[in-house]
Parts: structure tokens; C-alpha cells; sequence
């Protein structure tokens, strides 16, 4: 699979905060997504940029390494899912969007 290597790390340290926020460690999953985002943070998944020209200041957030994780790491799991209930794609994907909702 063609990943960077940040993708890669930040796609492990996704699957470690959900492994930790369901565990019987009594880790909370606000507990889970902190240690996630501080690790994240140090791996450099992710960078914000500030310019102050004097009268405003500019950012710039680039995502592209953790949002690419994400699309990577989720693409798989529907796939799987999907194939082991010998349905679609998008019935997975409809039942997860159900999911969010309530």
C-alpha cells in the first residue's frame, strides 16, 4: 500500500485510541482522543501554519496526512465489513451514517 510514512503512523495511532477507549482500562474515550491528538502532534501528522502581517494573521491547517489515514484505515474496515455480511459498500456506509445520528 502506497501510504506516507506520517499517514502510516497516524493511521496506527488512530487504531491504538480506539483500542484504549475500549478496553476495560476505565480509559474514557475524551481521555483516548487527548493522548491521540498529543501523539499526533508528535509525530507531525498534521501543521499549522501562522503568518502575522501586521494587521491580520493568516493560518493554515494541513490535515492531509491524517485525513489520508483516515480514508485509508476506514476504506478497509467497510470493505471488510461489507464482505463478511455479504452486502454493499454503501449499505455499510448508510448504516454508519444511521449510527452517527442517534
Amino acid at each position: 500500500m502506497d501510504i506516507p510514512e506520517k499517514g502510516r503512523l497516524a493511521a496506527h495511532v488512530l487504531l491504538d485510541a480506539v483500542s484504549v477507549a475500549h478496553e476495560e482500562t476505565g480509559t474514557t474515550e475524551t481521555h483516548a482522543v487527548d493522548v491521540a491528538y498529543r501523539r499526533l502532534a508528535e509525530i507531525d501528522a498534521f501543521s499549522v501554519t501562522v503568518r502575522d502581517d501586521g494587521d491580520e494573521l493568516d493560518v493554515a491547517v494541513n490535515l492531509s496526512d491524517l485525513l489520508g489515514a483516515s480514508l485509508v484505515t476506514l476504506s478497509w474496515l467497510v470493505e471488510q465489513l461489507a464482505n463478511e455480511r455479504d452486502s454493499t459498500r454503501e449499505d455499510i456506509l448508510i448504516e454508519l451514517r444511521e449510527r452517527l445520528d442517534d
